[in-house]
């Protein structure tokens, strides 16, 4: 079944009575206005922001940025681009539209569908934003689908590649390693074979296909020579991560490189900090 299409807008999150509180165009002080520091989009191209620059410049802010009070402050729900570029043209005031919202979660899932529209999150920022929905607000693949009108495996797919290391992740977001050859290298586990396989990739061009064949040669002759003592250790590492999740109520990743290891404990706020420091102590 086709999947709804992502030109629905806001209104994939909200009904059109909800959509009618966001207030006529206003203009508020650019000094009261602050990013959303839930924003999914991570990296601003400079060409980019040059050229919405020159534009505003030339014809102004046509599209008001959309935000929600808070406090004091008004933080930007879409349009922190057209936020960086008023900054860099140094204009005192910008339009605005203020969206009422009633939780940071809102906020995220607008930011996404704003970026998802416009096609400017890379995947691995997809699945970040993601993850922030499952882990931090207790979401499903399937709710998170429904609302952005994708299909639910697709989500899942799009979470997997949290699994990355992080040097995997950083070269997707540099457009050196593509999505296709992402999903490829899930199969290898080992934090430090990935980013080796990475570099080779890279280094020689290797296409979707030549890296699948290549990965599939390694894992077959490393089968059989995987020892009951490894699955056994590989087994405790995962349970002691779901109890680390459990007690922490975040999410955590264990690492095992070879004779040493880490633990990742993610927190999404201050407050959240403070929380998890309190479970320490």
């Amino acid at each position: 079944m086709k999947q709804p299409a992502l030109g629905k807008g806001l209104d994939i999150l909200f009904s059109q009575e909800t959509l009618t509180s966001i207030t006529s165009h206003e203009v508020l002080d650019i000094n009261k206005i602050e990013p959303n520091y839930q924003q999914p989009r991570k990296k601003f191209s400079d060409q980019d922001l040059d050229e919405l620059t020159l534009s505003i410049k030339e014809h102004g802010i046509i599209q008001p940025i959309i935000v929600t009070q808070k406090n004091d402050k008004y933080q930007i729900i879409a349009g922190e681009r057209r936020y960086r570029a008023a900054r860099l043209l140094d204009l005192k005031e910008v339009p605005v539209r203020i969206k009422k919202v009633t939780s940071d979660e809102e906020v995220l899932e607008l930011a996404l569908i704003e970026n998802i529209q416009r096609a400017d999150l890379d995947s691995i920022e997809l699945a970040e934003a993601f993850d922030v929905l499952v882990n931090k607000y207790g979401q499903t693949h399937e709710q998170i689908a429904k609302k952005l009108g994708k299909n639910r495996a697709t989500i899942t797919n799009i979470l997997r590649l949290n699994t990355l290391c992080d040097y995997t992740k950083q070269k997707i977001r540099e457009n050196l390693f593509s999505e296709g050859h992402a999903k490829a290298i899930l199969k290898i586990k080992d934090e430090v074979e990935q980013q080796r396989i990475t570099d080779m990739v890279i280094n020689n061009n290797w296409s979707v296909r030549a890296l699948e064949n290549y990965i599939n040669k390694i894992t077959a002759n490393k089968l059989d020579t995987i020892s009951e003592k490894d699955i056994l250790v590989n087994a405790l590492y995962k349970d002691i991560e779901e109890k680390l999740k459990l007690t922490f109520g975040t999410k955590v990743k264990l690492s095992q490189l070879k004779d040493r290891g880490k633990i990742e404990i993610e927190y999404y706020s201050d407050e959240d900090l403070e929380r998890i420091l309190g479970a320490i102590h």
